[in-house]
């Protein structure tokens, strides 16, 4: 993931003050993790899950559960209790996906080095940039391979921590009940409703990549036009097909039957072929905004309606601050799709929100910032 040198400058004067007893090689690992993930350390998942079972019982207590090191990463650290509380294979199985993932490759590795020298130039570390040439220089002709951390940051530090997506974060709370479920029953099926922006698609192909299964998309049942009543738009949670989604979606999941449902393109305005096969035996997320429209059913949590229970096993609202949903926005629709959003959709999904707030408030997952 590509960041400016001064924010790459930010990170590395950040990391000094906490680490003030780092040396070149921990400065220089730093960067090597950011750019090339933590593939080095798999071998394959269960062995990931013996070393992370050994090595949480000997890890130091650690108040934040998270380190970013930049580039869409962080550190995961061992001794937090909120980590502490999943199974090791879960802990290995969310090292091993983040591990999989694209990373940088050696041209941006060097160009990272050369903001390090600047870093030490500018004396954010207790080694000087003299002391950094003189281990670059033999660390380059090393042919850059990965190294540990120094015996003087093992020392003041006990390091105990894996490096994972930064995009697990926001969906954290959600990954022990998954994996219970999973366990017990073998699969789960997963409701993401939230804000515009706040990253439901992205945390749905996350948790598919960790657990498998499908995904439903909610965008697929817009509203066609000739449902787009000025009193429909008024209620709501009116702006989704939930007649379609309860028929063709809710019905055959609390029959237990696979299913195909037909898919709505907005662009197009019309239908456009049908979604793959959905397995009610495999675990299944159903991920847009409304996915919690009180149309689909009681929640698991709730007394049964008419409608009978939501056959969902978990359930999860993301919302985001109005700021960071705003720059999202704009850097990925561009600023005409910005004044859609902000004229039309938005407080559409406000009106929804707002009418079922006590609803949804029990499965809030805030996401209040951008990782680096």
């Amino acid at each position: 993931m590509q960041q400016s040198p001064e924010t790459l400058l930010n990170l590395l004067k950040e990391h000094a003050q906490r680490y003030p007893a780092m040396e070149p090689r921990d400065a220089v690992k730093l960067l090597y993790q950011q750019t090339f993930g933590g593939g080095h350390l798999v071998t394959y998942e269960a062995a990931c899950a013996e070393w992370i079972e050994k090595e949480r019982t000997q890890a130091p207590a650690v108040s934040q559960p998270f380190e970013s090191i930049g580039g869409g990463l962080l550190r995961m650290h061992l001794g937090n209790p909120a980590i502490d509380a999943l199974p090791s294979a879960l802990l290995a199985r969310i090292f091993c996906v983040s591990s999989a993932q694209p990373r940088d490759g050696m041209p941006a590795f060097l160009e990272k080095l050369d903001t390090l020298r600047e870093a030490a130039r500018q004396n954010f570390f207790a080694f000087s940039l003299e002391t950094l040439d003189v281990y670059l220089q033999e660390y380059l002709a090393a042919g850059c391979p990965m190294v540990r951390h120094s015996e003087a940051f093992n020392r003041a530090y006990r390091p105990a921590y894996r490096v994972i997506d930064s995009r697990f974060a926001a969906v954290w709370p959600l990954l022990a009940p998954l994996w219970e479920k999973a366990q017990q029953n073998g699969r789960f099926t997963l409701a993401l409703d939230g804000m515009a922006a706040s990253g439901k698609s992205t945390a749905a192909d996350l948790l598919q990549l960790l657990f498998g299964g499908s995904i439903v998309h909610l965008d697929d049942f817009f509203l066609p036009p000739k449902m787009r009543t000025a009193e429909r738009l008024a209620a709501p949670g009116g702006n989704v097909h939930y007649e379609r989604f309860c028929e063709e979606v809710v019905e055959p999941l609390r029959r237990g039957e696979s299913f195909v449902y037909r898919v709505f393109d907005c662009g197009r305005m019309a239908f456009n072929g049908t979604s793959d096969t959905i397995d009610p035996t495999g675990n299944i997320i159903i991920e847009g905004s409304y996915a919690l429209h009180p149309a689909f059913g009681a929640l698991p949590n709730e007394p049964m309606g008419n409608a009978g229970r939501y056959p969902i096993d978990h359930a999860a609202f993301l919302r985001v601050d109005p700021e960071l949903q705003h720059k999202r926005i704009l850097r990925r629709n561009g600023e005409a799709m910005l004044r859609m959003f902000e004229t039309r959709w938005i407080p559409m999904e406000n009106a929804y929100r707002a009418a079922w707030e006590t609803r949804l408030a029990p499965f809030d997952l805030p996401v209040e910032e951008e990782n680096a």
